[in-house]
């Protein structure tokens, strides 16, 4: 069954507490942020605006129309507008810090009811982001359970969604019981889904095809339809990411000195909502942190 959640929304929703909507804790929240921005990235080649080269640069497809989606549209017009070519490695930081498709996931969640907003007023305004649509999100679970476990081939979207939320730490709350059960055979599991080869040729879009009468320096990748090509575009989003993370918590991150699309704004989203949620993450209005730091 094909969710009617982008892969973004999806990574959101998961790394949310169904009777709050906070984060699961709080030390998964940035790494869920680099990880939705991930998300926007691989939304973006799925649906065939946006294309890898075997460098890891990220190319946009000409002459496609625009998505109807205001964070992807945002996120290929800055792509768009660049004048140098960047890898994923760089656009996910750039992404999450500029346009926070984070919070642009709650609010989109909260107009497909997928989770209703709540406020809560006191010395300050808090907002709550319970689960409305339970059935949707059990199935989003089951899908990944049932990648974990079948012998079967997955589909390519739920690869590529398990690989995100591995990459953001959030499997010890997407898998419960098989983490206290058994943490270091659930990742081995995980691990192992990760090389499984989808049902469906999903990297066939996402990896640029060298063109009969080519005639430029264009790197392409020239083994499309090969197993080993799909585990380079899937890995090297997922490395993105954890590499995001990373160098976040070293206090490395994105200082902001490459001009991206020559934009000379300070972020905050172009994605052009008026947002819900109002805040940074799935957390307070009130409070700097974004969570309550705390999990079930």
């Amino acid at each position: 069954m094909t969710s009617p959640l982008a892969l973004y929304e999806q990574v959101q929703l998961l790394s949310m507490k169904d009777d709050t909507g906070l984060v699961h804790n709080f030390d998964v929240l940035n790494a869920t942020a680099y990880a939705v921005a991930g998300a926007v990235i691989m939304d973006l080649s799925l649906g065939g605006w946006l294309r890898f080269d075997n460098e890891g640069y990220c190319q946009i497809v000409p002459d496609k129309k625009a998505p109807d989606d205001a964070v992807l549209r945002a996120v290929l017009q800055r792509i768009a507008k660049s004048e140098t070519l960047y890898a994923a490695k760089d656009w996910i930081p750039f992404i999450q810090l500029r346009e926070h498709p984070e919070r642009a996931a709650i609010t989109s969640l909260i107009a497909k009811g997928v989770v209703r907003l709540e406020r809560k007023w006191g010395f300050f305004s808090k907002k709550r982001y319970p689960l409305k649509n339970v059935t949707l999100k059990k199935e989003l679970l089951s899908s990944l359970t049932d990648a974990l476990k079948s012998h079967s081939q997955p589909a390519f979207r739920t690869i590529v969604l398990l690989g995100l939320v591995y990459s953001a730490r959030l499997s010890p709350y997407i898998f419960p019981a098989q983490f206290r059960s058994n943490p270091d055979a659930l990742y081995a599991a995980i691990k192992a889904t990760l090389k499984k080869k989808p049902v469906d040729n999903g990297v066939e879009g996402a990896l640029m095809q060298r063109p009969e009468d080519d005639t430029d320096d264009t790197i392409y990748v020239e083994t499309v339809d090969s197993f080993d090509a799909f585990y380079w575009s899937v890995d090297s989003l997922y490395d993105a990411v954890s590499e995001s993370i990373s160098d976040a918590e070293s206090n490395d991150s994105w200082g902001g000195t490459t001009n991206f699309g020559n934009d000379s704004d300070s972020g905050g989203g172009s994605w052009g909502g008026n947002s819900e949620s109002g805040d940074s993450g799935s957390g307070d209005s009130g409070d700097s942190g974004g969570g309550d730091g705390g999990s079930d």
